[in-house]
């Protein structure tokens, strides 16, 4: 609950001058937005390293996938010879 008398604001809390509520609440809300910028800051860091763990996860992935590939490529191919073999020799 406010009251205007003047130059003066009565507050719950007491009599405050205008100006100085005025310069206190740009420092209070300045402060506060610095106060949400470093949070900002964090959580940008934070998921900087998520994403950098996630790309390491699908690199080591990708690799995995890979050594598989070329090991069921060996596989066939070698399942695939000897049939031919098989085959012809029979």
């Amino acid at each position: 609950m406010r009251a205007r008398l003047g130059a003066k604001v009565f507050n719950l809390h007491g009599p405050y001058d205008l100006r100085v509520l005025r310069a206190v609440s740009l420092e209070e809300r300045a402060a506060r937005i610095e106060g949400i910028l470093e949070q900002v800051d964090k959580r940008l860091n934070h998921l900087e390293s998520d994403i950098s763990e996630l790309r390491d996860e699908i690199r080591e992935l990708r690799r995995d996938l890979n050594n598989r590939f070329f090991w069921l490529l060996g596989v066939q191919i070698s399942m695939w010879v000897t049939i031919i073999l098989a085959i012809l020799f029979k």
